[in-house]
């Protein structure tokens, strides 16, 4: 290993004003620099001895250049005399600063340093003489005495002094020095790309401008790299390849084009010491040969190499090889990169000849398409109907790439499995509707389309909503005919109307007709974007992390982009969305574009609801006409959004509230989904529900403002709670059949036992079902070993390692005096150590599974408690492993508001969750000083600092591995029961920091406060209620309720581990209600001053 030693830099600097100064070397004053710094000097001087000394193994050589030297500074004075032929200047005394030190040789050793004058003696005097001599013949020999000009210029600085400089550097030893050496000798490129090939046909149409200009700018005398700015798939790859085609006849013959990638230089020139070194080797290797590198993509230079200490990209490094036109480089971006590279590195676009290529004309695209396809499928036929079919369904629905690059890739794959037949437009239609998913009779214009058939499809998932149907029917049929304006969204609408009325399943059901399947839904609860900084994540924050948004359209350009409660969205939301809904495109961060335009936007809100809400009692509706409940909704929005945006808007939709006589039609449906569950289904249960039992479920809900959602509520607590009871008071194979009907206090359910199946002893059938289903469960949890050790926080914890295996082999002993360092080093090595262990005890568990399953080793009882015991270590190894990488995960803020007479009661089921799992908790009690409008903290819950301090929340700082993940998904309102049936609401907040950095949100202590929150959860002495599962308990409510939450942690820690969520923080976003939020100084929530 390289030894490190501390080498002396002296430097001299010369000050002439307080502006200008010049500094050198003191043992090599030929190199000089203006207005720099002595210690930058020094480092660059080491550097360059680096570079021509220690690394071809000339010590001494490096050591003559850093001697140990103690300098004492001086005075002397030479006497010229005037000529005694023409006498141009009198007798002349002249003073110069000196510099000297003592040899070991005990001799003397002096500097001049204005002059670049040594001297060598053996005593002081005798130097001064040598001195004087030098000085007198550097004048005779510079003929300095014949100009007063050149005299003048040894004597105009204000003030020298030098300064001594430690700097470190390594001595190689044999051994790495022959790696060096052979590390220079080897040749680079063919090891971080790969060379073009000539091409014998032409590939590149419609391009000879650019093909002129990018051939003048690679030849001649003052040649230059190029730059090809452009979409994807407008050709730019093919002009690289033309241009090396035709370049043998252009002064390029004997020129070798390098084609490679960011990602695979990172890979290639990354060694112990770093990528710089290997990297300048590459491009020395390109000057000497002359050749070109041709990297794709010139952004993704600037992402890489970029690490912490070194702040420089490979980009920025090859900079000054680009400017001085040693090496030549061909690249390409798009105009969005373009832009963002010119932000990030102003002027290093001007390093480049900057060629930008604009799709081609419309009307010359089907003749370049036919003429690349011919190259590549000569002996296929190729109608022009079909390449015209290609391009008119991708110039309207597929715009999220350029052109004609996409339409020949497309047309290739169809080539490929054509089988040398010829290709048909009915062939080009089928090929996209399969990878678009949208239905063949809306994109294809000779297909018909049924508006009857249409409106029935919507029907049959919308109940109560006929003119709802209409518009969206009448909507689609313009976009069957072509008669909406291309170049943005297929349509943006706007679904206005109460909760519960069927604004999202009108959403999943457009996905479902339009791209094949419900889940091409692409759904933002826009609660969690109200604030500034949170918009930010729909296009990637300034780091350039992804888009939440831009990132899940380029995955699935066709699908339903859906604004869920549009309104509670910060303002900034609505600049991103006028370019969404108005041109049908939206930049990231990191410069790329994602298209809309194969997308259909809507968003639902619920301004303006109130009208609608209001009932008459019966099944009978007031008598609203639907014309003026839509004006309504119309002056609503108007006045609620800007009127640029509402002008963007295809349609405004409003939804009516459901009536009784609709509730009915959606009470027989749920039933039927209840009946078709798998625990019904797979058991011998027949169900029958009569009549009656519709008109009263329809009735339990239908005074209800909540819509349908109330209806899920009702069924759950009359039919699936009791239908549970009474399945689960028989065996499984028990064939029954159970009636329910409407009883004077309710619903009864009436139980009729068929007849009991006996069940025989366990056979060997049933051994080894029992078997396969071990065998799967340990090869399932093999797997997801797997997948976790090779996800993106085991790489984090990798990285760690690197660097921390790093300075130990550098720093040695002083590695393990430092205490945190040691620590950390032993617990990382134990995380991997135990990550290797536990994949290998999981193989041994699947193969002995697998030899059991298979008849080979006899079942035995142990290998199921081997599987259990080791799903239990690698959950406990999994939380530790998310707490070493993302500590920040312990850190867990619940917040609870509301009247202070049942507080307590939540604060003791949060309390005891927190003691099971062992954590530590800080607990402080927000009051409200009424008379000043501001809220006080004290430890104490019962006591107010003054009187009249009204308790209106307590806030908790849990402290413990994982625990923010453990409540992610608890902020909501919390509803407390007392004995007199009387509910009492509670706001949740949930948020991940610490207690001194938390601020109690504005207005917590006002009734409408809760109105902004979702219901989590209800709870009563006995049980407790989950509005969003369903889930309803009366016995060991607590144990039900901890299990609950342990099953939701081990799930949500999976998908951070497993990569399912890139970054913890975004998982946050998804799962947390109002957490980020509301912990922001400029969160204010304007509601009526009305106390709990």
């Amino acid at each position: 290993m390289a030894n490190l030693f501390s080498l002396p830099i002296w430097t001299v600097n010369l000050a002439f004003s307080e502006d200008i100064s010049l500094v050198s070397p003191l043992l090599i004053p030929e190199t000089i620099t203006a207005n720099e710094s002595s210690a930058t000097l020094a480092q660059t001087l080491i550097k360059r001895l680096e570079e021509n000394n220690i690394k071809l193994g000339e010590y001494l050589e490096m050591l003559r250049h850093a001697p140990t030297l103690s300098l004492v500074s001086s005075q002397l004075t030479v006497f010229l005399k005037a000529p005694r032929k023409n006498p141009s200047y009198p007798d002349l005394e002249v003073g110069f600063d000196y510099f000297y030190t003592s040899l070991p040789n005990q001799h003397y050793l002096g500097f001049i340093p204005v002059l670049g004058i040594e001297g060598y003696a053996e005593t002081p005097e005798e130097l001064v003489t040598v001195l004087q001599q030098a000085v007198e013949l550097e004048f005779s020999r510079k003929k300095r005495l014949t100009d007063v000009r050149h005299l003048i210029t040894t004597q105009w600085y204000e003030e020298i002094e030098t300064e001594k400089h430690v700097i470190e550097t390594r001595f190689h030893n044999l051994s790495e020095l022959a790696n060096l050496h052979d590390r220079k000798e080897r040749e680079w490129l063919p090891e971080i790309a790969q060379s073009l090939k000539r091409l014998g046909q032409r590939r590149c149409f419609g391009r000879d401008n650019e093909l002129e200009q990018m051939l003048r700018a690679l030849t001649g005398k003052y040649s230059r790299s190029v730059l090809l700015v452009g979409r994807a798939g407008v050709g730019k790859t093919a002009l690289v390849q033309e241009v090396y085609r035709v370049g043998a006849e252009r002064g390029l013959g004997s020129v070798t084009f390098w084609e490679t990638t960011a990602a695979r230089m990172l890979q290639k020139l990354t060694v112990e010491s770093g990528w710089e070194e290997s990297l300048g080797h590459v491009l020395e290797e390109l000057s000497q040969r002359g050749d070109i590198l041709y990297v794709r993509n010139l952004a993704q230079l600037f992402e890489v190499g970029a690490y912490v200490g070194n702040p420089i990209s490979m980009a920025e490094f090859m900079r000054e090889y680009l400017a001085l036109g040693s090496v030549r480089l061909v690249t390409e971006c798009t105009d969005e990169e373009f832009a963002t590279i010119e932000t990030r590195a102003p002027g290093y676009t001007g390093l480049f000849q900057v060629l930008r290529l604009e799709p081609p004309a419309v009307v010359q695209q089907p003749d370049i398409v036919r003429r690349r396809l011919h190259v590549s499928h000569p002996k296929q036929l190729i109608p022009k109907p079909a390449i015209e079919e290609t391009l008119r369904l991708q110039h309207r629905y597929a715009l999220y790439s350029g052109f004609p690059g996409k339409t020949v890739h497309f047309l290739e794959s169809l080539l490929n499995q054509e089988n040398n037949t010829a290709l048909t437009r009915e062939a080009v239609v089928t090929r996209f509707c399969e990878e678009s998913g949208m239905p063949r009779f809306l994109v294809d214009s000779r297909t018909t389309l049924n508006l009857d058939d249409l409106r029935q499809f919507f029907q049959s998932r919308l109940f109560g909503q006929d003119a709802v149907i209409d518009i969206v029917v009448n909507l689609l049929a313009s976009v069957k005919t072509r008669l909406t304006r291309p170049g943005k969204p297929i349509a943006s609408l706007l679904f206005v109307g109460p909760t519960g009325v069927g604004k999202t399943e009108l959403a999943k059901a457009l996905a479902e007709f339009m791209f094949g399947d419900s889940k091409r839904l692409i759904r933002f609860d826009m609660s969690e974007f109200s604030d500034e900084i949170a918009v930010l994540r729909l296009t990637g924050d300034v780091s350039g992390g992804q888009g939440l948004l831009t990132d899940k359209v380029r995955q699935q350009p066709f699908s339903v982009v859906l604004f869920d409660e549009l309104e509670k969205a910060h303002f900034a939301f609505y600049d991103l969305l006028l370019q969404v809904i108005g041109e049908g495109r939206l930049t990231d961060a990191r410069g790329q574009v994602a298209d809309f335009c194969s997308s259909v936007i809507i968003m639902t809100s619920n301004i303006g609801a109130g009208v609608s809400r209001q009932r008459s009692p019966g099944f009978h509706e007031r008598d609203k006409s639907l014309t003026a409940l839509h004006q309504h909704y119309l002056h609503t929005v108007q006045q609620f959004f800007r009127p640029e945006l509402f002008n963007r808007l295809d349609q405004v939709i409003p939804f009516n509230a459901l009536s009784l006589n609709v509730l009915r039609p959606i009470v027989r449906r749920e039933l039927d989904k209840i009946i078709a569950r798998d625990g019904l289904r797979t058991r011998e249960v027949s169900l029958q529900i009569e009549d009656a039992v519709i008109d009263y479920l329809a009735n339990l809900s239908g005074d209800s403002h909540y819509g349908a959602r109330q209806l899920q509520r009702c069924l759950h607590e009359q039919v699936v709670i009791p239908l549970v009871s009474t399945v689960n008071r028989y065996p499984f194979s028990t064939s029954m059949k159970i009636t329910v009907s409407k009883g004077e206090n309710g619903l009864d359910f009436k139980t009729m036992i068929y007849t009991q199946k006996a069940r025989a002893d366990q056979t060997l059938v049933d051994t080894k079902w029992t078997l396969r289903e071990l065998s799967t469960e340990a090869t399932k949890t093999r797997r997801l070993a797997q997948v976790i050790n090779e996800g993106p926080t085991m790489n984090q914890l990798w990285s760690k390692w690197d660097i921390l295996e790093r300075d130990r082999r550098s720093m040695r002993e002083k590695f393990w005096q430092e205490p945190f360092t040691a620590h950390e080093y032993g617990v990382l090595h134990n995380l991997l150590e135990n990550a290797k262990t536990l994949l290998q005890r999981i193989e041994s568990i699947e193969i002995d599974c697998s030899l059991a399953f298979i008849g080979i080793n006899a079942p035995t009882d142990k290998l199921t408690t081997a599987l259990l015991n080791w799903q239990k270590a690698h959950e406990a190894w999994q939380v530790q492993l998310l707490d070493t990488v993302q500590p920040e995960t312990g850190l867990c803020m619940l917040s609870i508001y509301g009247a202070p007479e049942y507080i307590s009661h939540l604060v003791s089921i949060f309390n005891q969750l927190v003691k099971n799992n062992a954590w530590v908790v800080i607990e402080r009690a927000v009051w409200l000083r009424h008379n000043e409008e501001k809220y006080i903290y004290t430890a104490n819950a019962t006591l107010p600092k003054r009187p009249g301090d009204r308790l209106v929340g307590r806030e908790l700082q849990i402290m413990g591995q994982g625990a923010v993940l453990y409540f992610a998904k608890e902020g909501g309102v919390h509803i407390w029961v007392d004995s007199e049936k009387e509910e009492h609401p509670y706001a949740v907040l949930i948020a991940q920091c610490t207690m001194n950095k938390f601020k109690t949100p504005q207005g917590v202590h006002r009734k409408k406060f809760l109105e902004a929150l979702d219901k989590k959860r209800q709870y009563w002495k006995n049980g407790f209620f989950e509005f969003a599962q369903k889930i309803h308990t009366g016995s060991n409510w607590q144990s039900v309720l901890e299990m609950q939450l342990d099953k939701n942690f081990k799930e949500r820690l999976r998908r951070v581990l497993c990569g399912e969520v890139i970054e913890i923080d975004q998982y946050l976003e998804d799962e947390l209600s109002l957490d980020d939020d509301l912990s922001l100084d400029d969160l204010s929530l304007d509601f009526d001053d009305v106390p709990f």
